[in-house]
């Protein structure tokens, strides 16, 4: 039970403070899923991210090479959770019709196109290649990007005397647009 310690320790405790912030959103979205309704898929969100974060790093992937394509599958499902619950999430708020079909579209385009790749180069047999999980992880950061900017160009055609700070969930699509140009940056 030493060799967490000596992982955590050489990464500054930063692992036990994240699932620490996990836990913490898990219980704020769970206790506000009613009141915040634009929210209520965020504890899946949470949760999955846990299961990776866990898969990742407390199975001992050196034991066996199956846990490792295990652990590759769950963090290749979570990109698909990801794009989906981020997608219901700007679609509740974008007002544009068409905008919300071509969202609809881009998810089920998405999944089938993820799902080819994943079967594709005997990727189910073993776990998938650094090249197909980075072709998918760049094509969901430019969706989720495409899909933020929308919002903000919409959000920023509404009339001058906008206070940010009054929008409910502000917050969230800036620190997503910021993580998704981020992401994509360092994936391109």
């Amino acid at each position: 039970m030493r060799w967490p310690f000596k992982i955590w320790e050489r990464q500054y405790y930063l692992e036990p403070l994240l699932v620490f912030v996990l836990c913490i959103a898990l219980l704020i979205s769970l206790k506000q899923r009613k009141k915040y309704k634009i929210l209520r898929w965020m504890p899946i969100y949470i949760v999955s991210l846990m299961v990776v974060y866990a898969s990742g790093s407390f199975i001992d992937k050196k034991q066996h090479p199956f846990f490792l394509r295990i652990c590759e599958y769950i963090d290749y499902a979570f990109t698909t959770i990801e794009l989906v619950i981020f997608s219901i999430f700007y679609y509740q708020f974008i007002a544009n019709l068409i905008v919300k079909r071509l969202i609809i579209f881009l998810n089920i385009g998405f999944c089938l196109f993820s799902f080819y790749l994943f079967f594709s180069e005997n990727g189910f047999y073993r776990s998938p290649s650094q090249t197909i999980k980075s072709t998918v992880y760049t094509v969901e950061g430019v969706i989720l990007l495409a899909i933020s900017l929308y919002y903000f160009i919409e959000l920023f055609k509404k009339p001058f005397n906008l206070n940010l700070k009054t929008i409910r969930c502000f917050g969230y699509p800036l620190e997503f647009s910021f993580f998704s140009h981020v992401r994509c940056l360092t994936l391109c």
